[in-house]
């Protein structure tokens, strides 16, 4: 093969093991990240669910707040349910550990084919070898598609077939904006829940004073014993 063809194959692969390793980046931080999350989640989740289960038992609950309070306990617990069902079989930890060690081997990849001379470069063995490593990946997301491309436009490793359109990028900056509002939602939700059971609590206590109050003036009044 001439030596000239050899080094832009060479070259070209070299770009394509990149972007790989770029897509098994991105996928290994939203695993680990969505990992973290669910467990925290959870944990926060069954804590206000507890706290909510015990609260009758030191506060004076009427008969509305306590079928809301119920009603609420039960969204919580079905909420939990499905949160566990669906992180047992997401196995995000397994998949981020199976990606961490693929993006390992295109990290060494990379290093093997940067430290070969172009005249000991065996084009057919390395082609073989990127396949080998490609077909034990998982299938990418979308956003971790875009999220390797757009990483590889700014280093300027990419080819042009791979850059981003402009729906893309379009994709791309909706998905980060929805990503970091979703979480906070997540964490927010069950706090919400139970300023929401504490302000009714406080508004019955209220209506309850102001009741007394009036029964007061109407006994003073009509000088009722």
């Amino acid at each position: 093969m001439d030596e000239k063809i050899k080094k832009e194959l060479k070259e070209k692969l070299l770009i394509d093991i990149k972007y790989e390793r770029t897509v098994c980046s991105s996928m290994y931080e939203r695993f680990h990240k969505w990992d973290a999350f669910a467990k925290m989640y959870l944990i926060e989740y069954s804590f206000f669910c507890i706290l909510l289960s015990i609260l009758p038992q030191y506060v004076p609950f009427d008969r509305w707040s306590r079928s809301l309070l119920e009603f609420m306990l039960v969204s919580l617990s079905i909420i939990l349910l499905i949160a566990s069902v669906c992180v047992t079989s997401a196995n995000l930890q397994k998949r981020a550990e199976k990606t961490l060690r693929i993006m390992k081997k295109w990290e060494k990849f990379i290093n093997d084919i940067s430290a070969n001379l172009d005249d000991s470069f065996e084009y057919e063995d390395s082609l073989n070898r990127y396949h080998q490593i490609a077909c034990r990946m998982d299938r990418p997301d979308k956003i971790d598609i875009y999220t390797a491309r757009k990483a590889c436009e700014e280093d300027g490793n990419i080819h042009e077939s791979k850059r981003l359109t402009y729906c893309q990028k379009g994709y791309y900056h909706v998905y980060n904006i929805w990503d970091a509002i979703f979480p906070r939602i997540l964490w927010l939700l069950p706090v919400a829940l139970f300023l929401y059971v504490c302000g009714c609590l406080a508004a019955q206590q209220s209506l309850s004073k102001n009741l007394f109050d009036v029964l007061i003036c109407i006994k003073v009044i009509f000088n009722l014993e």
